[in-house]
């Protein structure tokens, strides 16, 4: 059974880390949310996510990411949303590209992460407002909406905005998801997706950024080399190279 002088001590620890603004790293937080089909975040299959989950990851001002898919990118930027909204008592804005895909999202990913993490659910009060586009996390909220109606994105005064699958957004909609955290003291972006074409979207905005990549370093000539389809990959074969051997 429970103390109950445990978990009073707990909840008044935490109301002192909110009221003077101590707050828990992005990382211990994340690691407190399970995958729910996977399980505790596995930074040893994706090393790469570290950085992201680092606290210049979680609170820079803006980042885009040019990404492939099953990279686990979906996954952090739902932990950062929800991050934000519990542990800094901001509103999160994620848009989607379409509102089905919003609502496939809020059960698939949203509901499930909640119920996979006891922490997560503890931090949601008792009556609160739960449903597939709006979720209350301790004193902070998460919006999910889609990129196709300006009026579900004109709803929302937020401080954090995920542009997930950047390129097949709504185009013409984006300046205005994007207005939406111009009156925040602290607004963070995160523009994210799958480059569709060279010079466009998301493949332009990451031009203009710093541009890192991730390294991968050969065990037989010790070259570190970023991976490529044309530099590494025997399609033939089906089958990784180091550049120097191609």
């Amino acid at each position: 059974m429970e103390d109950p002088n445990a978990a009073l001590a707990e909840m008044l620890k935490q109301r002192y880390r909110e009221q003077t603004g101590q707050r828990v790293s992005f990382l211990k937080w994340a690691k407190k949310v399970p995958e729910p089909k996977a399980g505790k975040l596995d930074f040893d299959r994706f090393p790469f996510q570290l950085e992201l989950y680092s606290q210049a990851g979680a609170m820079d001002s803006e980042a885009v990411i040019k990404k492939s898919t099953q990279l686990g990118i979906s996954a952090f930027l739902l932990r950062f949303a929800l991050y934000h909204a519990d542990t800094r008592r901001q509103t999160a804005l994620y848009v989607f590209p379409k509102r089905k895909q919003m609502y496939d999202f809020a059960d698939a990913r949203i509901k499930a992460a909640i119920m996979a993490s006891p922490y997560l659910a503890g931090r949601i009060p008792p009556q609160s407002v739960g449903n597939k586009g709006l979720k209350q996390i301790g004193l902070g909220w998460l919006y999910a909406r889609g990129s196709e109606s300006k009026d579900d994105l004109d709803s929302v005064d937020a401080d954090v905005l995920v542009l997930d699958e950047y390129d097949t957004l709504n185009q013409e909609n984006i300046p205005d998801a994007e207005r939406r955290i111009s009156g925040s003291q602290h607004p963070m972006i995160r523009r994210v997706g799958v480059p569709s074409l060279p010079g466009y979207g998301i493949d332009l905005l990451y031009e203009k950024t710093d541009q890192r990549r991730w390294t991968v370093k050969c065990g037989a000539c010790g070259e570190r080399q970023y991976l490529t389809l044309r530099g590494n990959v025997d399609v033939e074969a089906a089958t990784l190279h180091c550049t120097q051997q191609l």
